[in-house]
């Protein structure tokens, strides 16, 4: 007993039905005439081109149609949903860099930081200047500090007194100038 696709009984082609596209518009569905939102764009065998229904496309039992329309459908509804989600980001940035004459606020803060990083840099000249004069080549204290200083870091109070013992006046005096 052969059974014949409910789609081609209401005229819409012979079967195969192969899913052609998806997109959102309310129109009528040609299979029943049910309002739709999400229009399925099928073509059969013969090459008629309809627009149905999920609701009609689930009652056909046509496995491999279903299938193919759930996930069309799904997909078009992540990227709906994403171009909403990425619309609202924009509408957030866009008011951030309104209020922050052109930057957002993650490129404020950044800014911020790079200006603090630069005068603290700026700052420490004096004291990063004594790296090269404190460095040994031996490995030992000096040479760690040394690579502190290089790096802005500011050591502790009993490893600037021995700075100083070491390189007298001018490391008293480049501290100083940090403080």
């Amino acid at each position: 007993m052969t059974t014949t696709h409910t789609f081609t009984e209401s005229g819409l082609g012979l079967a195969p039905f192969k899913l052609v596209g998806v997109d959102e518009r309310h129109d009528g569905c040609r299979h029943c005439g049910t309002a739709i939102k999400h229009r399925f764009h099928i073509r059969s065998a013969d090459g008629i081109h309809s627009v149905v229904g999920s609701s009609c496309i689930g009652k056909t039992g046509d496995a491999g149609l279903i299938d193919l329309a759930r996930r069309e459908k799904n997909r078009r509804i992540r990227e709906i949903k994403r171009a909403k989600e990425e619309k609202i980001r924009n509408a957030r940035l866009d008011a951030e860099r309104n209020r922050n004459g052109g930057l957002t606020d993650f490129e404020v803060k950044e800014k911020k930081r790079e200006e603090e990083i630069n005068t603290h840099l700026e700052k420490m000249a004096p004291v990063v200047a004594l790296a090269a004069k404190l460095a040994d080549g031996k490995g030992g204290f000096r040479d760690s500090v040394a690579a502190d200083l290089a790096r802005g870091i500011i050591p502790s109070p009993r490893a600037i007194e021995i700075i100083i013992k070491i390189l007298g006046e001018a490391a008293r005096e480049a501290f100083n100038e940090v403080n």
